[in-house]
């Protein structure tokens, strides 16, 4: 029985699908690229955790910004979080979850929160130059 033969880049950068909707061309661990009739190429990673087998997006095939090299360490760091029982989708949802609450928590978002509160009260050319103030010389920085 001959081994599976890996990806190279060359032909990641040349896959079609070939009339099929969706053409798989798996690399080995797990690791494949989605290509699409129109052209777009996406990385998948197939594993299985807690005896449910799942599926993760690594990206947008972009030669040779996000090429065949960067996907294989992506998969990798996927792999880690297996190996220590967390479920590396699991993980992207709470880290999306921490950073939009980050981001509701900046300063920007209270001062906004708290100019919006106060504009009513003050008058019109007092409410510009708050707002001109805070965008030139605070939110900026």
């Amino acid at each position: 029985m001959a081994l599976k033969e890996l990806l190279t880049d060359l032909t990641c950068k040349n896959a079609t699908a070939e009339g099929a909707k969706i053409r798989k061309l798996h690399d080995g661990q797990g690791l494949y690229l989605w290509v699409y009739e129109d052209g777009r190429k996406y990385w998948r990673l197939r594993y299985k955790i807690h005896d449910k087998e799942k599926s993760l997006s690594l990206g947008v095939y972009v030669y040779p910004v996000v090429g065949l090299k960067q996907a294989r360490r992506v998969a990798q760091a996927e792999r880690i979080k297996l190996s220590s029982n967390i479920d590396p989708s699991i993980d992207r949802q709470i880290n999306k979850q921490k950073a939009k609450q980050a981001a509701s928590n900046s300063f920007e978002a209270v001062a906004r929160e708290w100019y919006k509160k106060q504009a009513h009260t003050w008058a019109e050319s007092h409410v510009k130059d708050v707002l001109r103030r805070l965008e030139g010389n605070v939110f900026r920085i």
